[in-house]
Parts: structure tokens; sequence; C-alpha cells
């Protein structure tokens, strides 16, 4: 554990010392796009520099992201609305290519969590069902309670998950997407453990993935 300890300051650190250069290079290349505006090919080119330093710089703050201790603020809100809002949000950008269906048992779900995080973290397992979709399809979200948990269920019918990708989806910098950083699933299960809950994902039947959130209804820790 204290070599842990360590490692996550080393990592902190590390991505404190490149995060300020790759602020420079960003606001510099910016300056440069102005000065370039009659020269297409060079504008061009510092339009790739600009790019490049855009995707460092949002794994720079995944990094940080993940390596930084969890901190959760828990207000008691109605779980059926968020879950609602997400949905919305979803169905207003939809592409024709996919669909939505929402099931949701329970009229009200009041209990402790953090609003913004879990928010997110619903954001990404969707986003996650669309990715793995190209062709389009159904995405299926449930929301039911069983016993002291509310339980959501998202479901797609893309390629799936092989068993030897489930044991390392969790791992930092592991993906099968081009032109992803890793760092999505790892983050969603952090923020779900947060709230003392559990996240799994698995083959749904023959075709596709199902990823099972499980929330406690006391919440998780405030500050945690």
């Amino acid at each position: 554990m204290p070599f842990l300890i360590e490692l996550g300051k080393l990592v902190n650190k590390l991505v404190h010392d490149v995060r300020n250069p790759i602020g420079a290079i960003k606001g510099f290349t910016t300056l440069l796009q102005k000065d370039l505006e009659d020269q297409p090919k060079l504008h061009s080119m510092a339009d790739n520099i600009l790019m490049a330093t855009e995707s460092l710089e949002s794994l720079v703050t995944r990094v940080l992201e993940y390596s930084r201790p969890l901190k959760l603020t828990l207000t008691n809100v109605d779980f059926v609305l968020l879950i609602k809002q997400v949905c919305k949000e979803y169905s207003e950008k939809n592409d024709e290519n996919w669909a939505l269906k929402v099931e949701i048992k329970p009229e009200t779900l009041v209990f402790p969590f953090d609003m913004i995080r879990m928010k997110d973290a619903l954001h990404h397992l969707l986003q996650n069902a669309v990715e793995s979709m190209p062709e389009g399809g159904n995405i299926t979200l449930a929301l039911e309670v069983e016993g002291d948990y509310a339980v959501i269920r998202i479901e797609d019918q893309g390629a799936g998950i092989s068993e030897e990708d489930l044991e390392q989806i969790w791992t930092p910098f592991f993906t099968t997407k081009r032109n992803a950083k890793g760092f999505g699933l790892p983050i969603t299960k952090k923020i779900i453990k947060g709230h003392q809950g559990e996240l799994e994902l698995e083959k749904n039947g023959t075709q596709g993935t199902r990823a099972i959130v499980k929330l406690p209804l006391t919440g998780g820790k405030d500050g945690s």
C-alpha cells in the first residue's frame, strides 16, 4: 500500500509537470494560427499541432482525474429524474441509427448521491453502448429497485466483449476503440464504487453487452 501511495504522488507530480508545457504549446499555437491565416499549408500544420496538443491535454486530465482521490458531494435527489434527464439528452441527439428504450419501474427514488458525478457515469455508459453499434441498433436502459439497491441495466446490440477483454476493461489505457484513451470505464467504475456501489459488464445473450450498476439506497460516503 505505501508503494501505491508513493506511485500516486509521482503520477500527480508528473501530470502537473506535463500540463504546464502543454498549455504553453497550445497557447502559442493558437497565436501562430492567427499569423498564418494567409498561408493555408502552414496554417494546416498549426491545426494539426493544436489537435494533437488538445488530445494530449485530454489524456493528462483523465490520468489526473483517475489518480486523485474521489470526492463526492452527496445530496438527496430523485434518481428517476436524473435518469430521465440523461436519457432525454441522448434521445435529442439521436442520429436515427440507434434508438433508446427506457424502462423505469419506480415513480420516484430519492437517495443521496453526487448528481454531477453520477450523471457523468451514466453518460459514459450510454456513450459506450452507442459506440459499440456503428451500424446502429437498440439500447435499453432499465431502472428498478432490488432490496436496498437501485439497479440500472444498460443493454446494447453491439458486437459484445470477448472473455479476454472482459478481464482487462477496467485497466487504465486499455481500449478496443480507435482514438480512445482507455480511461472512461475505469473512471466510471471509480465513481460507482465511491457511492459504495458495483459496476459489472457482461455479455448480453448472443449479441451485445449489458452494463449493470447497483447503488445502495443509503448512498456513498460524502467527501470520499
